[in-house]
């Protein structure tokens, strides 16, 4: 299940309760809390851990149930909840905000540090077993873009953006999936596709073709970047 890669840090509150019929051990029945006072909290090695994490979890022989924690995800605050979804599945909602440097902790590059503001977020998370499938929505408001047209916004303006993550086919029902694909597509016009593979020396996921289109489908290639842009004109000197 997914909690064989979950991480926790710093002291938490366990209170569990057995049932162990001793001539029927396959129906034996558990069920506990797990109470966070305040730890660091990492669902998975390639992903950045939660801060600062109150509330509960809780737990049976069927599953785990989170009904409500709450913490800080990059540098904002974030609030999650999360039910199972039987047969070894479980549904993550959360909401939360992100600032500019928040966005840097994740991509730092000359494009990411053009943004200034904090927007909110809604996330959703489709775990089954070990693979998870992560959507993300926001409309933006709150952030703004000083980058040349056509990424030129203003704070107030509402450019709808949503992520999406799906795990490549894993070798095994308990097996980690090999990498994931990655599409991002930014108002009606924008869209960047990724195919990442997890290196096993450092399990960090790690880009192996990519495809960025403007008024287009992306296409990925067997290697490297893609771009496909159709456009009436772009002024190429604002973006040296």
């Amino acid at each position: 299940t997914f909690t064989r890669d979950l991480r926790v840090a710093g002291d938490a509150k366990l209170g569990m309760r057995l049932e162990v019929p001793l001539y029927d051990l396959p129906s034996l029945k558990a069920a506990g809390t797990v109470d966070f006072p305040g730890n660091e909290v990492a669902l998975d090695s390639t992903l950045p851990p939660f801060g600062g994490v109150t509330g509960r979890l809780e737990f049976t022989e069927r599953g785990i149930a989170l009904p409500e924690l709450r913490g800080t995800l990059l540098g904002g605050p974030i609030r999650v909840e999360g039910r199972p979804a039987g047969d070894g599945r479980m549904r993550i909602d959360a909401t939360g905000s992100i600032d500019a440097a928040g966005m840097r902790t994740l991509v730092d590059n000359p494009l990411t540090r053009k943004l200034s503001g904090r927007t909110d977020y809604r996330a959703s998370v489709d775990v089954d077993r070990r693979a998870s499938t992560l959507r993300i929505e926001s409309d933006l408001v709150g952030v703004a873009s000083d980058l040349p047209a056509p990424f030129a916004k203003l704070a107030g303006q509402s450019w709808p953006l949503r992520v999406v993550s799906r795990p490549l086919a894993p070798s095994g029902p308990s097996a980690r999936p090999p990498g994931d694909r990655l599409e991002i597509r930014l108002r009606d016009d924008i869209a960047l596709a990724l195919e990442r593979e997890r290196d096993p020396s450092s399990e960090r996921l790690l880009v192996r073709r990519a495809g960025f289109a403007l008024d287009a489908e992306p296409a990925l290639r067997e290697g490297g970047l893609s771009v496909i842009v159709r456009t009436r004109a772009i002024d190429l000197d604002a973006w040296r």
